[in-house]
């Protein structure tokens, strides 16, 4: 019946000569025409969307120069007025023509600082004559008559 003699010796295993094992990794593979049509119009697009994208970045970029000029400004004229201590501001003057002296003064209002002086030219050494007070009323020559 099927029982085994103790002398039989069992069955060698059989002899392995192949083993599967899957996988994947990156080979060459023909591209169809519509995997071609739908790369190129990604490129295509891509290539719209740099432009648009570079256009914008020289936008920003002048832009941001633009600040950057505006605060070196700044920093030039504020650094120039540390260095200085002044500017040069509108001031309200008096020039003074002196006819006995025969000199021209310029005189600061702010401070009564004397700023320049120099000799009247002859044009300047003649003195004018106002020939009307122009204080006073109108000596009537303009006005009318009453009827």
């Amino acid at each position: 019946m099927g029982s085994k003699k103790k002398d039989e010796k069992p069955e060698p295993a059989p002899k392995v000569t192949e083993r599967l094992e899957k996988f994947e990794t990156s080979l060459k593979v023909p591209l169809t025409q519509p995997e071609i049509l739908e790369a190129g119009e990604r490129c295509a697009k891509a290539v719209n969307d740099l432009q648009k994208v570079e256009a914008e970045l020289a936008s920003i970029k002048k832009q941001f120069a633009s600040r950057v000029e505006e605060i070196e400004y700044e920093i030039n004229r504020s650094s120039g007025l540390v260095r200085d201590k002044f500017e040069y501001r509108p001031v309200k003057c008096h020039r003074i023509f002196d006819y006995i002296n025969k000199v021209v003064r310029e005189v600061r209002l702010d401070t009564s600082e004397e700023v320049h002086s120099r000799e009247m030219t002859m044009a300047e050494t003649q003195m004018q004559i106002e020939l009307e007070d122009r204080n006073e009323p109108d000596s009537g020559l303009n006005e009318q008559e009453p009827e």
